[in-house]
């Protein structure tokens, strides 16, 4: 009898403990910021700092340098991050919606438990880095290069991943369905244990080398 896979998701980040109400803008700055709502976000560099228990109704960080950055308990509604380097940063239950992130580099990161819906990720960068317990849905992550990255039960769901690269990277436990995967780069040897759907099918069996011909011919 088969043995039914156990169900997961990802934690839920901690509110702010805060009772002053909404600050409309704030500044990050080399001291970080903790237990804040905050209307609009803006991080010019932070290199090192802290970003914990923050809701943020949107966060502007187009170009800036966050490398080490620790975010830990942050809900973000809205953004633009794009080109943003995150090389080296540890990011815990973190939920992000809407955000326009092309270029973000965040190689040699570590994300746990995070959950990106709706982001534009297109040639973004995670050269071995680590993603546990994330969630991407309605993604676009077109041409993003995660070679070398560990992912640990990260689902992909109806995102775009047309031509993205995962060369060398373990899928086993990853859950694709749904996406876009036509194009897509990974190693053969590690596919052992991903779950596809059935459209995805020709493109992994091109992977595998495989000819897919009518039984008719």
């Amino acid at each position: 009898m088969a043995t039914k896979r156990q169900k997961w998701v990802p934690a839920e980040p901690e509110a702010p403990d805060s009772d002053g109400g909404v600050v409309a803008e704030r500044e990050l700055d080399a001291g970080g910021l903790s237990d804040a709502r905050v209307g609009r976000l803006v991080i010019r560099s932070a290199i090192d700092a802290e970003l914990v228990r923050v809701a943020a109704d949107r966060v502007e960080a187009s170009g800036c340098t966050l490398a080490g950055l620790s975010i830990r308990d942050v809900t973000i509604d809205s953004g633009d991050a794009s080109n943003s380097g995150l090389t080296g940063a540890t990011v815990r239950r973190v939920r992000g919606a809407g955000i326009g992130a092309v270029g973000i580099d965040f190689s040699r990161a570590r994300l746990e438990d995070v959950v990106l819906k709706n982001c534009k990720l297109r040639l973004a960068r995670g050269f071995e880095a680590s993603m546990a317990r994330c969630r991407f849905e309605d993604c676009d992550l077109r041409e993003a290069e995660f070679e070398g990255t560990r992912l640990d039960r990260v689902v992909f769901r109806r995102c775009d991943m047309t031509a993205a690269r995962l060369a060398g990277v373990d899928l086993s436990g990853c859950d694709l369905r749904g996406s876009r995967v036509e194009g897509l780069v990974v190693s053969p040897e590690r596919l052992a244990g991903v779950r596809v759907d059935a459209t995805q099918l020709p493109t992994f069996a091109v992977a595998l080398g495989l000819v897919v011909d009518d039984p008719s011919d």
